[in-house]
C-alpha cells in the first residue's frame, strides 16, 4: 500500500492474479483496497458506498458479488477464449494459435475395510474415543464456562479429524502423527503430575503446542517439532489443583495414552507385514493399476502423483520403485522416478522439474547441448507433495493422480493446473482422484465439504475467471 500511495499520484498499476478468491471473498476485498488505495467509497458512483459493508453483505448472501466485479476486473478466462473460438475467431499468442486441452476425469477406488478389517474399525473407534485433555482443559474446571468448553471441543474435533484424514491418505502418514501425539501426551502428563497446567493467559501458547503436535508441516523435521513442544510445555505455569477435577483428568490422560500406544503398536505390526513394494496395500495397488492403464491407453508414461502428506508421498515413491513388476509394466528404471517434498532443496526441485518437463521449462539461455542433456536424463514419473502445486510448468505430462484429497479445493484446482496449461501437447488430459472407502468418508464428510466449497467459489467467481471446477471431484 505504501508503494501505491507514495510517489506520483497518477501512477498506473496492473494487478495480476490467478486466484482472486482463495479462501473467502475477503481475499478479494483487500485486493480491491489496493486498487482504490484504501478508499472505502471508491465505488460509490456504482451504488457501493462502502466496500467493507458491501463485502459483509456478500458474505451473508445479501449482496451480489458480480455488482463489483464488472467494475473492477478485466476477465480473460478459458471460457472467454473458448467462446471466441466457437464463434470462429483464432486466438493467437506468440504467433501460434492456442487451444486448451480437455479434461477426462477418473475415480480410483479402494476399500479400507476390506484391506484392514477389524484393524480399521479399531483405529477409528479409538480415534473417536480420544479425550485429548490438553486440548480442552476448560472441560475439567470446577466452574467450567460452557461456551469455552464447546469452543475447545471444536478444536478437539479438528485434531481427531486430522488423524482420520491421515488414515485416508496412508497408514504411514497416520503412523507419524500418532507417534508424535503419544510423545506429546506423555510429556504433557509429566508436566501435569508436577502441577503444571494451562491458565487463561497461556491459551495461545498451548494452541501453538497443539499445532506443532499435529506435525503436518511438510518441511519441518519431527525432531525440531519435538524440541519446540518440550520448550513450550516446560514453560506452562503452575495452577491451583483445586480449580480442576484432577482425578478425572488423570483418568482421561491415561486412557488416551493407552489408546495411542495400541494404535502405534497395531500400525507397526501392519507395516512390518507389508512388503517393500506395498504388495498388501490396496490403495497403492489401485494407484499402480491406474498408472499402468493410463500409460497403455495414452501411449505416454509421463505422469505426476500429488499427496498432501510427505509421509504418504515418500511411501508411494518407495512402493513404486521397489516393485519390479510395476517398473517393467511402465518401462521405467529407478532413475526415471523422482520424489519431491518441502524438504527438497530449491536446486533439487529445479533440476527434477526440468528433467520431468524439459520442453515446458526450456530456458532461453539453454543451448541445444544443454537441452539434449535434459532429454537424455528424463524423469517420467514424479511423486510430490504440494510443494509443486503452484507456479510450475509440468505440461509435458498428460496424466495427474491425486493420491489423497486436499482440505482446500483451490489447491486441488492448482494441482490440475500444473498440466492443464497452454503449450500442452495433449488434446485430452487425464486426472484421477483416489477416493476413500465409504466407511471413512461417512466420518470425514471430506468430499462433500470440498464440493460445497467449490460450489461456493463457483457462485462467487461466476464469469470472473477460469472458475474452480466442481467436476474435479465429481467422477
Amino acid at each position: 500500500m505504501r508503494l501505491l500511495t507514495g510517489g506520483r499520484a497518477d501512477k498506473k498499476v496492473v494487478l495480476l492474479t490467478a486466484t482472486p478468491v482463495n479462501n473467502t471473498i475477503w481475499d478479494f476485498y483487500y485486493q480491491v483496497l489496493l486498487m482504490t488505495k484504501g478508499r472505502e467509497d471508491a465505488y460509490s458512483a456504482y451504488g457501493i458506498p462502502s466496500l467493507k459493508s458491501f463485502f459483509t453483505g456478500v458474505s451473508k448472501g445479501n449482496q451480489e458479488f458480480y455488482d463489483l466485479i464488472e467494475h473492477s476486473m478485466v476477465r480473460r478466462s478459458r471460457r472467454d477464449v473458448r467462446r471466441r473460438q466457437e464463434q470462429g475467431e483464432a486466438v493467437i499468442i506468440g504467433g501460434q494459435e492456442i487451444r486448451f486441452p480437455k479434461r477426462k476425469l477418473h475415480r480410483v477406488e479402494y476399500s479400507l475395510t476390506d484391506q484392514f478389517g477389524d484393524f480399521y474399525q479399531g483405529l477409528v473407534g479409538r480415534i473417536e474415543s480420544l479425550r485429548l485433555v490438553a486440548y480442552n482443559l476448560e472441560r475439567y474446571k470446577v466452574d467450567a464456562d460452557a461456551t469455552e468448553v464447546n469452543k475447545r471441543e471444536a478444536l478437539t474435533g479438528i485434531f481427531k479429524t486430522n488423524f482420520l484424514k491421515r488414515l485416508e491418505s496412508s497408514v504411514h502418514a497416520l503412523s507419524s502423527s500418532i507417534a508424535n501425539q503419544r510423545r506429546f501426551q506423555e510429556r504433557f502428563y509429566e508436566q501435569f503430575r508436577q502441577g503444571r497446567l494451562l491458565d487463561a493467559g497461556t491459551n495461545r501458547k498451548i494452541e501453538q503446542v497443539l499445532r506443532l503436535a499435529a506435525a503436518e508441516d511438510d518441511s519441518e523435521s519431527s525432531g525440531k517439532q519435538e524440541g519446540k513442544q518440550d520448550k513450550l510445555l516446560e514453560s506452562l505455569p503452575e495452577v491451583k489443583a483445586l480449580e480442576y477435577d484432577v482425578s478425572r483428568m488423570e483418568k482421561d490422560i491415561q486412557e488416551d495414552l493407552n489408546a495411542l500406544k495400541w494404535m502405534e503398536a497395531a500400525i507397526k505390526d501392519l507395516l512390518v507385514s507389508r512388503g517393500t513394494g506395498g504388495e498388501q496395500d490396496a490403495k497403492v495397488a489401485a494407484i499402480k493399476q491406474s498408472l499402468v492403464e493410463r500409460a497403455a491407453q495414452q501411449g505416454h508414461r509421463k505422469a505426476i502423483i500429488f499427496s498432501y502428506y510427505h509421509d504418504t508421498a515418500e511411501y508411494i515413491y518407495r512402493a513404486l520403485v521397489n516393485d519390479p513388476a510395476f517398473m517393467v509394466a511402465m518401462n521405467l528404471t529407478p532413475e526415471r522416478v523422482a520424489f519431491l517434498s518441502g524438504s527438497s532443496s530449491g536446486e533439487t526441485r529445479s533440476n527434477v522439474v526440468r528433467r520431468f518437463a524439459p520442453h515446458s521449462n526450456r530456458r532461453s539461455e539453454d543451448d541445444d547441448q544443454m537441452y539434449q542433456r535434459l532429454l537424455d536424463e528424463p524423469i517420467d514419473l514424479l511423486i510430490s507433495t504440494d510443494v509443486l502445486s503452484e507456479g510450475q510448468n509440468l505440461q509435458d505430462a498428460g496424466y495427474l493422480l491425486n493420491a489423497d484429497l486436499h482440505w482446500n479445493p483451490v489447491r486441488m484446482i492448482q494441482r490440475a493446473g500444473r498440466i492443464d496449461r497452454l503449450g500442452s501437447q495433449f488434446e485430452e488430459l487425464e486426472i484421477s482422484n483416489v477416493f476413500p472407502e465409504e466407511g471413512l468418508e461417512d466420518v470425514l464428510g471430506l468430499v462433500e465439504r470440498l464440493q460445497i466449497r467449490i460450489a461456493q467459489n463457483l457462485h462467487l467467481y461466476r464469469e470472473t475467471k477460469s472458475a474452480p471446477r466442481a467436476e474435479i471431484l465429481e467422477v
